[in-house]
Order: structure tokens, then sequence, then C-alpha cells
């Protein structure tokens, strides 16, 4: 399963963009790799969050003050990985490999931690 001091970052992270717009960016096939937006409404700061090997995907495309929340979530096959949902909103992800926030290097933007599932 996603260790959880990973779990506790990627919630950490989610708490700090509390009330972000929310937004689908991309979805890559070859990879089953999905990309959201978050965009602070205030200032226009804005970063993605990438979800590798996802095999579930849920909910709006496009919403106002998201409360995103990671927990560990195991696939019917028994693969361990990550369950990412906003309740308020109606989204949900799921995924068996890694979720990545911002370009993955944490020296660019100071919220941007590259948070990988290491039990895989």
């Amino acid at each position: 399963m996603m260790a959880d001091k990973d779990i506790t970052k990627i919630n950490a992270f989610f708490q700090n963009w509390k009330g972000a717009i929310a937004f689908f960016n991309k979805f890559t096939s070859s990879h089953n790799r999905f990309v959201i937006e978050l965009k602070q409404p205030d200032s226009g700061e804005f970063i993605g969050v990438s979800f590798s090997f996802c095999n579930y995907i849920a909910g709006p495309t496009w919403w106002d003050n998201s409360e995103l929340k990671c927990f560990s979530w195991q696939s019917p096959d028994g693969k361990s990985g990550y369950e990412v949902r906003d309740e308020n909103a109606g989204f949900l992800i799921r995924g068996t490999d890694t979720i990545v926030i911002g370009d993955g290097e944490p020296s660019t933007l100071s919220q941007a931690l590259p948070i990988k599932n290491q039990s895989l």
C-alpha cells in the first residue's frame, strides 16, 4: 500500500490548495496518466497534479472550491495504490503507481513534492 508518510505529504499539499479551482488538464493513454490543474482563485497561482496508472476516474471536468483528500486503496486484483477524492464535487480517481505534484522538482516550487508509492 502507499506509505502513510506519502499520504500525509499529499494531504498536506491538498490542504494548502483547499479552495482552489480544479480542472482536467490531460490524459495520456499510454501510461494511463491523468493530470488535473489547481488554480488559486485570488492569486492565479497554479500547479499540476499527475496521477499515473489510473484505472478509475469519475466526476466533473471543472469545479470551484476543491477539497481533495488522498487515501490508501487496493484494486480488486490486489494491487495497492491510492484513491483521491473531493466528496463535495463528486470527484474520484484511483491508481496504482505515482502521484507527482508540480514538475517533480521541489526546487522550482515550494509546494511541489514528487510522491512515489515505494511499495509497488
